[in-house]
């Protein structure tokens, strides 16, 4: 009698432990994603040139500030789109809720390069702080 509950009871907890831990707002979009977070600052990443690089980086645009691509020197990486603002849960929805800024970036072709992000104000004030990680981009 005990085995007839027992097998289900594993099933069950497998399938909460394989598919309910996972916050669907911070996951790759697709199998060929890599995703960074403020502590892979300075980091050095190699990658396929069928991946995307998405970074999501704490953020509270109530501020004023934002993440900015601040690369100037014609790098082969490429912001793919605008940013995206995911608000805090405990906060959502409340005046000055910070969050996380998610980027995306794609690479035309393989090569070695950086991307360089300043959170800043747009109105010229100095970065607050700044995310880099240099990339290689292979076939």
């Amino acid at each position: 009698m005990k085995m007839r509950f027992l097998v289900p009871a594993i099933i069950l907890s497998l399938f909460l432990y394989l598919f309910g831990c996972s916050d669907s707002n911070t996951e790759p979009q697709d199998d060929y994603s890599v995703l960074l977070y403020e502590e892979d600052n300075g980091i050095t990443l190699e990658l396929d040139i069928t991946e995307k690089i998405i970074i999501e980086l704490p953020s509270n645009p109530s501020t004023g500030y934002h993440w900015e691509h601040a690369n100037t020197d014609g790098t082969f990486i490429n912001q793919d789109g605008e940013s995206n603002f995911i608000e805090d849960e405990e906060c959502a929805g409340l005046d000055g809720c910070g969050g996380v800024e998610q980027l995306s970036f794609i690479a035309s072709h393989t090569g070695t390069g950086a991307i360089l992000l300043e959170y800043h104000r747009s109105f010229g004030e100095e970065p607050l702080d700044q995310f880099r990680v240099d990339v290689v981009v292979t076939d």
